[in-house]
């Protein structure tokens, strides 16, 4: 027949229960511990990242508004630089032009006046093309002019002979002193054809206008040497 443990047998199993119970726990919290110190690890690095990635896209922003501040600045630089170089440039065109205009009297008071009349009606001979034309002169000029056109004329009909089976051909260039050019003027003529409709103007004035607009390109090249950066120049 059995007996029932003893008291000192009931003590022992409860101890061994505890224990158990105890190793179980303190497992269970270690286990625990653990899980939130990797879970706080992990929390810990994704923050750090997150940070950090905040932090290189705060200074990649910086860095390219820095970027574009020095380009900006640069940039503006480098239009003052240009604009200040096209105003000296400028002031240096329009001195030489300036001084251009304040000599345009020597050139008619030369030895080459004449010749430069001569070649300044035959130029607008050929740019009227028409069958009498006229020409218009200061009063002074007026013996210079006369005593080139019958040249000017026999000139123009030898260039012209064959042009559209002659139907170009000069048949009177006169001298129109009803309409003189003012004494002001520099020298030059105007010829004109079509009974005045039109006029080719080759004043000394008007060359010298010409010069400034058409020919500036090449005087500013011929002066400061050729723009790298430009295109075109016509």
């Amino acid at each position: 027949m059995a007996t029932g443990m003893s008291q000192s047998q009931v003590e022992a199993e409860l101890a061994k229960m505890v224990s158990f119970i105890t190793a179980e726990a303190s497992e269970k919290a270690l286990e625990i511990r653990l899980k939130a110190d990797e879970e706080f690890n992990a929390t810990k690095v994704s923050l750090i990242n997150h940070e950090r990635e905040s932090i290189n896209r705060k200074f990649e922003l910086e860095e390219k508004k820095l970027t574009t501040t020095k380009q900006v600045a640069t940039s503006k630089a480098g239009n003052l630089k240009r604009l200040q170089l096209l105003g000296y440039q400028k002031e240096v065109l329009d001195g030489l032009f300036e001084k251009a205009r304040e000599r345009l009297d020597e050139i008619s008071n030369g030895e080459g006046y004449p010749e430069l009349v001569k070649k300044l009606v035959l130029e607008g001979a050929f740019q009227v093309t028409e069958k009498r034309m006229t020409v218009r002169a200061r009063e002074r000029d007026w013996e210079v002019v006369r005593g080139c056109l019958e040249e000017v004329k026999e000139t123009y009909r030898e260039a012209m002979k064959d042009a559209v089976g002659g139907q170009l051909e000069l048949e009177e260039i006169t001298l129109d002193e009803e309409n003189p050019l003012p004494e002001a003027s520099a020298g030059g003529v105007v010829v004109t054809g079509y009974a005045g409709r039109i006029q080719v103007d080759n004043t000394l004035e008007e060359r010298l206008r010409i010069c400034e607009t058409d020919a500036l390109p090449v005087l500013r090249a011929a002066l400061f040497g050729r723009n790298e950066h430009r295109k075109f120049y016509n």
